[in-house]
C-alpha cells in the first residue's frame, strides 16, 4: 500500500472529526465483474429536515434532530454539504422519524437502515470509473444521512473514494470523490 495515501486518509479523518472506521480499516475493496465493492461496517450518521413544520429523528437512542420550528427548502447547496456527524461503531437498524409536513399532516415512520444497507457495501455514483479507483487505500467509514423533505424521506450515503488520477488535471490533490448517493427514497 502506498503510505502517502494511508497517511492522507488518516489525516483527513482526524481533521474532519470523523472516526477512522475502526473495523472498516481491515476490509479490502475490489472490483468483481465490473462492479466496485467497498465494504463498510461502521459509519457516521446525520439527519436534516427541510420543508417541515416540526421534525424529530431518533437514531441509536439519541435525537439527531429535535426541532419544533418550521424549516426551509432543500437546496442544491444543502445537498452538496450533506454529512454525518454522529459516529456509530455498531449499526442501529432503525431510525424513527416523526414530523409534520408543510400541509399540516403528522407522520411517524420507522426507516430500517439495516435493511437498506444490508449488503454492507458502499454506494457510489453511477458515473464513477471503477477502474480509476485506488483499491489499496483502506476504506473509511461512510456517512449515512437521512433527509426529511416535506412528505418524503431520502437516505443518502457519502463515502471517500480515492482515485488513481486527479479529477482536475490542474489540481494534483483532486484524487478523491465524495458524492452523496441516494440509497432510499419514499414519499408518505
Amino acid at each position: 500500500m502506498d503510505i502517502k495515501y494511508l497517511a492522507m486518509a488518516a489525516a483527513m479523518t482526524v481533521a474532519s472529526g470523523c472516526h477512522s472506521g475502526i473495523k472498516s480499516w481491515h476490509m479490502k475493496s475490489k472490483i468483481e465483474n465490473g462492479v466496485l465493492k467497498i465494504p463498510f461496517y461502521d459509519h457516521s450518521f446525520g439527519a436534516r429536515c427541510f420543508d417541515t413544520l416540526r421534525c424529530r429523528v431518533l437514531y441509536g437512542n439519541a435525537y439527531i434532530v429535535n426541532s419544533g420550528s418550521p424549516s426551509g427548502p432543500f437546496t442544491g447547496r444543502d445537498r452538496q454539504n450533506l454529512s454525518g456527524g454522529w459516529a456509530n461503531l455498531e449499526f442501529p437498524s432503525v431510525a424513527r422519524v416523526t414530523w409534520t409536513s408543510k400541509d399540516g399532516t403528522n407522520h411517524d415512520e420507522k426507516i430500517d437502515l439495516g435493511e437498506i444497507f444490508r449488503s454492507g457495501m458502499v454506494r457510489y455514483a453511477p458515473d464513477l470509473d471503477v477502474n480509476d479507483v485506488h483499491l489499496s487505500v483502506p476504506p473509511s467509514a461512510p456517512d449515512i444521512i437521512l433527509v426529511v423533505e416535506d412528505r418524503s424521506i431520502h437516505v443518502y450515503m457519502k463515502a471517500w473514494i480515492w482515485l488513481l488520477h486527479p479529477t482536475d488535471p490542474t489540481n494534483k490533490f483532486s484524487n478523491l470523490r465524495t458524492d452523496a448517493v441516494i440509497a432510499y427514497s419514499q414519499r408518505f
